[in-house]
């Protein structure tokens, strides 16, 4: 077992670049579980406290006990750019059937052009058509899971539907390959179909999802980084305000070894991905869980905290189900009269959940695309696909993962809260550089097919509503993406 899978089985996760080489991994684990504090992340300065026989976790922050700002470090002034790509403004008309039928055709056909030029899907038929054959006929097909269904022998059978028709489709239990990608199956998602045509059922000899494609990673021609929070929860008993003091007070350079001033000199992007508040009403008896109780105030105090960040860092903000809006998604921006004091902020962009933006552009580079989703639908996936079960709450980039096979962030209905609009939000057509989300609380990172999947932490511990859902919460853990590399920097502010 290599030291990465050695240090994943004691629960420790190991950021990207980590140089570990000549580290012996059970002495170092031994060296690990004997900290006072244990660390969540094992980061480079970790290893050198390791090898210098001297703990350095819970001191990667000399003076994180001191909330007073010092005169910030020197930065470059550029001002670096981001650009909007998609947002959604809220849109009020009342809804009807027909919106739901115009939603779910507008899924149904965009998503039907990301497969029918995969292989086997080229002459992909309609389902009315294919009912209307006799004999058996090799076929193919793209259509949306209405319905999933797993026999006592093990078979699927699976109805798919597309604006045509509805046709049944059976996978036996000899194609052991296809029973695996049944078992990953969820209502309304589209896929493709080959297989061949019989008396009642098209019986399957492939599946077709329509899977991001295995890009190279992309690298910027810059040293700087993209700073990812959510999750902050002003306003909520169990808000950690000390942690997101040190976590302020380092970007603004008042705070951390010269290295870590170094690093804040380079964090150019701070995205802040929903929940920024705890918001008032939001779940059953959450008024005795607050210690402010005016969501005026709550965003004034939040915005307190942010006074003061340097000129030429650029802020990225997005709701989530806990900001004072509505909950259905997709959210529009924070409404400028309840948040006031967030459009305040210098450099501050108010956009909506979900939402694209392009960061990083430069004259002879073309920058990165960020999907940013606050990740309510998340909770979902983790409790209802068999392969996440055991893992999904835990691992946010995991469930990141299976969605981008789906290239839809919440493709089952009752999965999120929806307001049908004339264009599906979630779905994931442009491939991003950067998927980013929280909700779920917990850290939790990977490069997948060229994309950095990121999960951010809190700065909230654990809240009795959180527990009735089965979180697990990590505050203070903060991560970063150096466009320049890729690599993923944890800082922590415990």
């Amino acid at each position: 077992m290599g030291f990465i899978e050695e240090c994943s089985s004691k629960g420790f996760l190991v950021s990207e670049g980590v140089d570990f080489s000549r580290v012996n991994s059970q002495d170092f684990i031994k060296y690990v579980l004997d900290l006072k504090e244990k660390p969540f992340v094992i980061n480079q300065e970790l290893i050198d406290g390791f090898k210098n026989n001297n703990s350095f976790f819970g001191k990667n922050l000399p003076e994180n006990h001191s909330v007073e700002v010092s005169s910030p470090v020197l930065r470059d002034k550029g001002l670096s750019r981001v650009e909007v790509i998609k947002s959604y403004n809220l849109n009020n008309k009342l809804r009807s059937m027909n919106d739901w039928f115009d939603f779910y055709l507008n899924r149904f056909n965009r998503m039907k052009k990301l497969l029918e030029n995969r292989n086997g899907l080229r002459n992909a038929t309609s389902i009315a058509s294919i009912s209307k054959m006799s004999g058996k006929n090799e076929v193919s097909t793209i259509g949306l899971v209405k319905d999933i269904r797993k026999t006592n022998n093990g078979n699927y059978m699976i109805e798919l539907e597309d604006p045509t028709g509805l046709i049944n489709i059976f996978v036996g239990t000899s194609k052991t390959e296809l029973i695996k990608q049944c078992e990953d199956l969820v209502l309304d998602e589209v896929i493709g179909v080959v297989g061949s045509t019989g008396t009642n059922f098209l019986y399957v000899s492939e599946l077709v999802f329509p899977e991001v494609p295995d890009n190279p990673v992309k690298y910027g021609p810059v040293d700087e980084y993209a700073c990812f929070i959510a999750d902050t929860h002003v306003g909520s008993t169990d808000f950690e305000p000390k942690m997101f003091e040190n976590f302020t007070n380092w970007l603004r350079g008042g705070c951390g070894t010269n290295e870590q001033k170094e690093t804040a000199k380079k964090v150019k992007y701070l995205f802040i991905i929903g929940d920024l508040v705890d918001g008032v009403g939001v779940y059953p008896s959450q008024s005795s869980e607050l210690t402010i109780k005016d969501i005026y105030k709550q965003y004034e105090v939040f915005s307190d905290y942010l006074k003061g960040l340097p000129e030429d860092m650029q802020l990225i903000f997005i709701p989530g189900n806990h900001d004072a809006l509505r909950q259905n998604e997709p959210q529009p921006p924070l409404f400028s009269d309840i948040a006031k004091p967030v459009f305040e902020l210098s450099n501050a962009k108010n956009l909506s959940n979900p939402s694209v933006v392009n960061i990083g552009k430069y004259s002879n580079f073309n920058g990165f695309n960020v999907f940013l989703y606050h990740g309510y639908s998340y909770t979902y996936y983790a409790n209802n696909v068999p392969n996440l079960l055991n893992v999904g709450m835990d691992r946010p980039e995991q469930v990141g993962e299976f969605l981008l096979r789906k290239r839809h962030l919440a493709p089952t209905h009752s999965s999120s809260l929806i307001t049908p609009e004339m264009v599906d939000p979630f779905i994931i057509d442009a491939v991003p550089d950067i998927l980013a989300t929280g909700h779920l609380h917990k850290l939790g990172y990977k490069m997948y097919r060229g994309i950095n999947i990121l999960g951010t932490s809190c700065f909230q511990k654990m809240t009795s509503y959180m527990q009735k859902l089965g979180h697990h919460p990590t505050p203070g853990f903060v991560p970063l993406i150096n466009l320049k590399t890729r690599n993923v920097k944890i800082m922590n502010f415990t």
